[in-house]
């Protein structure tokens, strides 16, 4: 029997954990994982809230988009990469045309200024993140969907938040799905809408679950520069610093971080 809980289209990051990547998606749920049980140790997660995968369904059912979704993303096929990215695009100009049913868009509102206050007062700048279901946060290949930063304002956050619904259906995720033998239209997707930080004097990057010379469970890489470059980093556009932490001893590289799990859970967390 579904919850209440199950079928609301918002959640605090302080009501989600770790049994929750169905409704909230798994970056969402780590977040709200870190930020429940790790608060207390000083590990800083900044505030926030998801948008759940019950408000990209119903988006999809009041909007009327299922057929028409069908009717793109059935029978595509890898070998034809051109039809295959016209196919993605029209699909994700559905959502990019659609409107937010005026309920979805009056929580998603609500919930924004309700962040802004926590914040002081006035529009904050947020980030909006899309947050993959269906595989571990670790796994999940970078970049599939799209996430926004330096977001303003409630109508540019709606916004935001059609354009990180409409990158379920990127050509690279498209394949992904296929790859893995996933039918797209049964994709789902939630959203993260959470306190921007700005990493300008300090740095951002990525912390990867293993270092491939070490092997699992050693030690872990860190690729980081000063500034909100994460993605760039990723596409090999900038050099990063490139830090390993080790179990258990220090580690080598920029800043020293340490294998210790508190250290390892404050750098995923920022």
């Amino acid at each position: 029997m579904t919850s209440s809980r199950d079928r609301r289209f918002i959640l605090w990051f302080e009501e989600i954990g770790a049994d929750d990547p169905p409704l909230v998606g798994s970056k969402n749920a780590l977040l709200g994982e870190v930020s429940r049980h790790l608060g207390r140790h000083g590990v800083r997660v900044p505030a926030g809230f998801a948008v759940t995968t019950q408000a990209y369904r119903y988006l999809v059912r009041e909007g009327g988009l299922l057929p028409e979704l069908r009717r793109l993303l059935t029978g595509l096929d890898l070998r034809d990469p051109e039809g295959l990215a016209l196919k993605a695009k029209e699909a994700r100009d559905l959502f990019l045309r659609a409107r937010l049913p005026s309920n979805l868009e009056g929580e998603i509102t609500k919930a924004y200024w309700k962040l802004c206050s926590r914040l002081g007062s006035g529009a904050k700048p947020v980030a909006v993140r899309s947050s993959a279901v269906g595989e571990p946060v670790h796994e999940t290949p970078f970049g599939l969907h799209d996430s926004l930063l330096n977001v303003k304002g409630e109508y540019a956050v709606l916004d935001a938040c059609r354009r990180c619904f409409s990158s379920l259906f990127t050509t690279k995720a498209v394949v992904d799905s296929l790859a893995r033998r996933i039918d797209p239209v049964s994709s789902v997707l939630a959203i993260g809408v959470q306190q921007m930080v700005h990493s300008d004097s300090v740095c951002s990057g990525r912390m990867i679950g293993l270092d491939p010379r070490s092997g699992p469970g050693r030690a872990r890489r860190r690729r980081a520069r000063p500034g909100r470059r994460c993605r760039r980093i990723e596409r090999s556009r900038i050099h990063p610093r490139i830090g390993v932490a080790r179990a258990g001893s220090s580690s080598h590289g920029a800043g020293r971080p340490r294998g210790d799990p508190l250290e390892v859970a404050r750098v995923i967390a920022w």
